[in-house]
């Protein structure tokens, strides 16, 4: 690679030495090993247990944009492993993360098995109380322990919470012996959604979110889902080309219309 003195500089100043990898297009095969999270083989053979069981299973969420479409995520491949999972997204009335009237409500309602993403992690005491009424809990979230829920719990700071849904479908896929086909498959859809939740939770693009929000974005400019489409007509300069610096026009633009009254 023939590049300019700063800019070697730079990428040498933030730690990367080797940078060919770094500039060149990724592919699947860059992103981690999905297994080498913390707890993600009890996770996935758990959840895969209550699908094969029968189980009632409930996806708790959060209202921002890394919790609903954790939540999108989880839900997508849950329903293709024949799951028919209830997906619950909080509003900000609710506060945020799990919380011991949200446990009673699952629990009134039939609620066997519960994943929350993007919180959970610090929920300790509600944990405590979905266990005693006979819910078992699994976390993913990417929050900064605080006071650690006693469950089983996907965790790490690598990723954002739909990031790291993305990473736990891919493992459950694997785990219920689904071909490459699919995987990949899986893994393009999913990956535009953590792309977008990555730019919008301003989680730091390095090393795995850097690979999995460029795939996503490379798979987001050319997706036919037609709220995607209009998404990126709304929030990028060029939508066939989405980045995370080319939302800025877009969301000026959309600010000039509220502020001149249109309902466009």
């Amino acid at each position: 690679m023939f590049l300019c003195q700063p800019l070697l500089e730079v990428l040498a100043g933030r730690g990367i030495e080797d940078i060919d990898a770094f500039l060149k297009e990724p592919t699947w095969n860059d992103l981690p090993d999905t297994f080498s999270i913390p707890s993600m083989e009890k996770a996935t053979a758990r959840v895969l247990r209550g699908i094969r069981g029968g189980e009632r299973i409930t996806i708790f969420g959060d209202y921002d944009c890394d919790g609903v479409l954790g939540a999108h995520i989880l839900r997508s491949v849950l329903s293709a492993l024949g799951a028919p999972a209830r997906t619950f997204l909080p509003h900000r009335d609710d506060g945020y993360g799990l919380s011991p009237s949200m446990v009673h409500r699952f629990s009134c309602t039939g609620t066997d098995l519960l994943i929350t993403v993007d919180n959970g992690i610090n929920a300790r005491g509600a944990v405590r109380l979905a266990h005693r009424l006979g819910i078992d809990v699994v976390v993913i979230d990417h929050h900064r322990i605080q006071e650690q829920a006693e469950t089983t719990a996907v965790w790490s700071d690598a990723f954002c919470g739909a990031g790291l849904a993305a990473m736990f479908t891919w493992a459950l896929a694997l785990k219920a012996g689904w071909n490459d086909t699919k995987v990949e498959r899986l893994l393009s859809g999913c990956s535009q959604y953590a792309a977008i939740a990555s730019i919008a939770d301003c989680v730091p693009l390095l090393n795995g979110t850097r690979t999995l929000a460029r795939l996503g974005l490379g798979e987001l400019s050319r997706s036919r889902h037609r709220g995607l489409q209009e998404l990126l007509k709304m929030a990028c300069t060029d939508p066939s080309q989405p980045d995370s610096r080319r939302g800025l026009r877009g969301r000026s633009a959309y600010q000039r219309r509220r502020q001149n009254g249109s309902r466009r």
